[in-house]
């Protein structure tokens, strides 16, 4: 007897737990974050502009934002060399490896502004084996700062004299799809959406991605157990409320990173107008300037090029 009722506070205090689970399960998955990212941004208060660097074309700066919640955001721009002209702007969300430091990376183009942020986040990302999860809670905590600060950038864009407010566009780069999407949904300024290499459904990216580094879970369950981490970015969530505005795609065949489904996954949640481009290149990773090079001459070429002569 005294076996049997040991059974049954067990077996209760198992559907307890499970229950409470299932309970904090649903209430995140079903969480609008959306409100979150935009009460976090705050009002953009101050903004301090430093020259670090010109060329025969154009300047750069180092650009500091102070917002009303006290979020400092630090920056990198650089602006063509003025005639008196607004000129369109891309903020550009690139991967958690470079963050800022992709404005080394791009060549330069005369008639458009690019900004990048500096991520609050520093580490090499490590997702062998079990320290899959803690890079990934990682990589939420820089996601739920990151959003906020982009968001501030888009604002300070907004009011910068030298940019045509009626052409801002965000433009992301791998993983920056997970801070991207959402940030140029949730803008209003935003008028058009460039994704490059990055794609929807974070389960199957992660599943995709869960052996190579050998993470100890099963494929599925790696990228359910992603997915759940990182469900706040999920970018088929983002990118369906995007439309009207227009969406350009710039995908890679047989991708390692982002499997073809999951970039044709986020170009089917996408609303008209919208496009998407395939392009025989490898991913890109840290340090490939060609592949940057390349595959942001595509989108320039395809975006700005009646913007690329003279006047």
């Amino acid at each position: 007897m005294a076996y049997c009722a040991l059974l049954r506070r067990f077996g209760i205090g198992v559907g307890l737990s499970l229950g409470i689970v299932g309970v904090v399960l649903l209430r995140y998955t079903h969480k609008d974050y959306s409100a979150y990212f935009l009460q976090q941004k705050g009002v953009l208060l101050s903004h301090e502009t430093r020259e670090i660097a010109r060329s025969e074309i154009s300047r750069t700066y180092e650009v500091e934002l102070q917002g009303s919640h006290g979020r400092i955001v630090r920056a990198r721009l650089r602006s063509p060399i003025g005639n008196g002209r607004r000129l369109p702007a891309v903020l550009v969300a690139s991967g958690i490896e470079t963050g800022h430091l992709v404005i080394k990376m791009l060549d330069e183009h005369p008639r458009v502004i690019v900004m990048a942020i500096r991520y609050p986040y520093s580490e090499d990302p490590d997702f062998s084996g079990w320290n899959a999860i803690p890079t990934l809670l990682q990589m939420r905590e820089t996601g739920m700062k990151t959003i906020p600060s982009l968001l501030l950038a888009l604002d300070y864009l907004l009011q910068n004299p030298s940019v045509d407010t009626n052409n801002i566009a965000v433009a992301t780069v791998s993983f920056g799809t997970f801070v991207g999407v959402p940030a140029a949904t949730l803008h209003p300024g935003v008028k058009r959406l460039i994704v490059v290499q990055g794609g929807g459904n974070l389960s199957s990216i992660i599943a995709a991605n869960a052996e190579r580094p050998h993470m100890p879970l099963p494929p599925k369950i790696s990228g359910w157990l992603g997915k759940f981490i990182l469900l706040p970015f999920e970018p088929n969530q983002y990118i369906r409320k995007f439309s009207p505005r227009s969406l350009l795609m710039v995908n890679s065949p047989g991708d390692l990173l982002f499997p073809d489904e999951s970039a044709k996954s986020l170009y089917e949640h996408a609303g008209e107008p919208k496009e998407i481009l395939w392009h025989e290149t490898r991913h890109v990773m840290p340090g490939a300037l060609d592949i940057i090079q390349e595959l942001t001459n595509i989108v320039v070429e395809k975006l700005y090029a009646d913007r690329q002569g003279p006047g």
